[in-house]
């Protein structure tokens, strides 16, 4: 899974924490970097963004509320499949 390294200490004065994580997470999964079902693993993305657990938790569940990610309930939260991410005859993914 390819994130991006850090967030960016200019952007993070406007803009939550949580909503830099989303956003980022966002732009990788919508470019391909990040592949439908890929696990995105909570403590992973925490470190990979240098966060604590809680942000990530948040942005996750934006990702979720975009149709960008899916909750399993042992699983944990994966990137959604094309199917989850296209709805109707709608031919552009959902997102913020």
């Amino acid at each position: 899974m390819m994130l991006p390294a850090t967030l960016t200490s200019a952007a993070t004065a406007k803009v939550s924490t949580p909503d830099l994580i989303a956003e980022q997470l966002r732009r990788a999964i919508l470019l391909g970097s990040i592949a439908g079902g890929v696990q995105l693993k909570q403590n992973e993305v925490a470190a990979r963004f240098e966060v604590s657990v809680a942000p990530v938790r948040e942005a996750l569940q934006r990702l979720i509320a975009d149709g960008l990610a899916v909750l399993h309930p042992i699983v944990g939260h994966r990137v959604a499949g094309l199917r989850t991410r296209f709805s109707g005859n709608r031919r552009t993914p959902r997102a913020a």
